[in-house]
This record gives C-alpha cells, structure tokens and sequence, in this order.
C-alpha cells in the first residue's frame, strides 16, 4: 500500500507548478481580492457619512 501512495505523490508532482508560480497567483488573487474590499469599504463610507 505504501509504493502505491508513494506513486500517487511522485504522479502529483510531475504536475506541479514551477516553484514561484503558486506565490505569484497567491499575490496576484489577494491583490484583487483586496482592491474589491477597499471599493466596498469606499461605497460603505459613502453610504454611512451620507455622499452620494
């Protein structure tokens, strides 16, 4: 049972991404997700100090 859990993690890493591909789109998505929040958080202050 082992050689075959071993095969199945060799298998998985032939298929991984190159070693600064994975923290790139981590960045990539956070940057996003952080530019979505700041907009939400422009719209709530507007909405809360009563701007249109």
């Amino acid at each position: 049972m082992a050689s075959r859990a071993n095969s199945a993690t060799t298998k998985d890493a032939d298929t991984l991404p190159t070693p600064g591909v994975i923290p790139r789109e981590t960045v990539e998505d956070l940057t996003a997700t952080l530019a979505e929040f700041e907009a939400v958080a422009q719209r709530w202050r507007a909405g809360v100090n009563g701007d249109p």
